[in-house]
């Protein structure tokens, strides 16, 4: 089973010929959901800015069902190249244990959900490195702030390693009232290379 990279946003050099040849052609998102959604939205309004920081297009693909993990296992089974990228949630499975997943960008709301952008592991470091920046700068970009705003969200920055220490604690959190609760989850499906 292929894992998910953490590539949270903030600011970050890019360094080598990797950085500098990265992205040349159009890079995707992958959402979970279907079109219209919260998820959905999100992924589009930073992918925009995203899309003006780095250079390329992104364009966004709904793979809605299975709560999720149809996206999950599309993108945890791309190629690691940094053009296959997904967007997580606190309410796919993934976040609680069965598919270990890091993310580009967390969007807070009052209510403690968030947002995040994932890229399979193994994804090089120098692409995780632009993606993160663009993000970063995404997120900074204040028509991106008021939007945010106007739905009750406020965009946070970090590191990778800030992230993905975020969704440890989330996947613990979930963890604990899953076991509390009860509640039987399937396994999230993968396909073996």
């Amino acid at each position: 089973m292929r894992f998910l990279a953490p590539i949270f946003v903030g600011l970050l050099c890019m360094s080598g010929a990797g950085a500098q040849s990265y992205p040349d052609r159009p890079i995707k998102f992958v959402v979970g959901y279907a079109p219209g959604g919260s998820a959905d939205f999100l992924t589009r309004l930073v992918a925009v800015e995203m899309a003006k920081e780095i250079g390329v297009h992104i364009v966004v693909e709904n793979k809605p069902g299975a709560g999720g993990n149809i996206a999950n296992a599309a993108v945890a089974n791309s190629p690691p190249d940094g053009y296959t990228d997904g967007a997580v949630s606190p309410g796919l499975k993934a976040t609680v244990g069965l598919l270990a997943i890091s993310a580009a960008q967390v969007l807070s709301t009052p209510a403690g959900s968030w947002f995040g952008i994932s890229a399979p592991r193994g994804t090089p470091a120098d692409r995780i490195e632009a993606l993160n920046a663009a993000a970063n700068a995404a997120l900074l970009e204040p028509g991106t702030i008021l939007r945010l705003s106007e739905l009750g969200a406020s965009p946070m920055t970090g590191t990778p390693a800030e992230f993905s220490a975020f969704i440890h604690g989330e996947t613990e959190k979930y963890a604990r009232v899953i076991a509390a609760s009860k509640i039987a989850l399937m396994p999230t499906p993968t396909r073996s290379r």
